[in-house]
Formats: structure tokens, C-alpha cells, sequence
């Protein structure tokens, strides 16, 4: 069981720092797609066509890919007025609960999204650009992140079960080599 833990803890590393590589890229180039679209408007005053739709696309995957990223790296928003006071083996009880519940509706957020990409493709619908770009593409980005963000919610599940059979030290955050 131990072993088992372990492997799919450091897998889900792989993808936490995965998804903040992948966010680099997507923040590096929805950068270059708005400094085009800048740049034709007023450089050449002729405004891109394909920009304004792109660097939403890019910014809606860069969201949901980075949503694992900040998770993995504990920077999302969150309330702890009355776990902060709490002994390290209750609060890990308490994220244990409050994470299972999260995943669960991360979950079903990615069968959701799944589910609305797969009938947009079935149906073909486009969006109502000049480039009339498929609109299940950006919409995959959806289902692509709430699981990335499933796997770093499981790793951070599998982490608080460690401290609480002490196979880890909690102030840790790799163990068992």
C-alpha cells in the first residue's frame, strides 16, 4: 500500500510540474498573440483578425492548465482562521475531507466539460470569427486541466495519508526514495 502511494505521489509531481511548464508556455505566447494584436492596430492600423479570439483561447487554457501548478504549489485561496489552530494530524483530517470533496467536484467539472467538447464536436460548431476556428479545440483545455488538477488533488490526498500513518515527516514535501 505504502509503495503504491509513493508511485502515485511522485507521478502527480510529474504532472504538477508538467502543467507549469505548459502554463510558461501558454503565458509566453498569449504575450506574443497580444503584442501582434496591439502591434497590427496601431503600427499598421489594420487589426489582426485571428488575435482577439486567440488570446482568449490562450487564456482560458493557461487558467485551467495552470489551475494544478498553483494547486501543487499551494497558491490557491483559501480560509484556515480555524484549522491554523488545529494540531498537524487534525489538520490533516481536515484536508483530507476538504480535498475529497474538491475532487469530486473537479471530477465531474471534467466529465462536464468533456462531455460539452465531445457534443460540440459532434455537432461541428464553430465559433463566429473570420477563421471560424472548431470550438471543441478550445474547449478541450477545459477537460485537459480539471484532470491535471484531479491528479494534483489525489497527490495532495495521498500526502496527508502519509502524515497521518507517519510515513512522512509533514513539513516534507517529497519522502521515500
Amino acid at each position: 500500500m505504502r509503495k503504491t502511494i509513493i508511485r502515485i505521489y511522485r507521478f502527480s509531481e510529474t504532472i504538477g510540474k508538467f502543467s507549469g511548464k505548459l502554463s510558461a508556455v501558454l503565458l509566453m505566447t498569449l504575450t506574443i498573440i497580444i503584442l501582434w494584436g496591439v502591434l497590427t492596430r496601431f503600427l499598421l492600423n489594420s487589426p489582426s483578425a485571428w488575435a482577439d479570439t486567440y488570446a482568449i483561447y490562450t487564456l482560458i487554457a493557461l487558467v485551467f492548465i495552470g489551475a494544478s501548478y498553483a494547486m501543487q504549489k499551494n497558491q490557491h485561496v483559501g480560509v484556515d482562521i480555524i484549522v491554523s489552530r488545529l494540531n498537524k494530524r487534525h489538520k490533516s483530517i481536515i484536508e483530507i475531507i476538504t480535498l475529497i470533496l474538491a475532487l469530486i467536484y473537479v471530477i465531474y467539472l471534467t466529465y462536464l466539460t468533456a462531455d460539452l467538447a465531445y457534443t460540440s464536436f459532434l455537432t461541428g460548431k464553430r465559433d463566429i470569427g473570420l477563421i471560424r476556428t472548431p470550438i471543441f479545440i478550445p474547449q478541450l483545455f477545459l477537460p485537459i486541466g480539471s484532470l491535471l488538477l484531479s491528479i494534483t488533488i489525489l497527490r495532495k490526498i495521498m500526502k496527508n495519508i502519509c502524515i497521518l500513518n507517519n510515513w512522512i515527516n509533514p513539513d516534507k514535501e517529497v519522502f521515500g526514495k
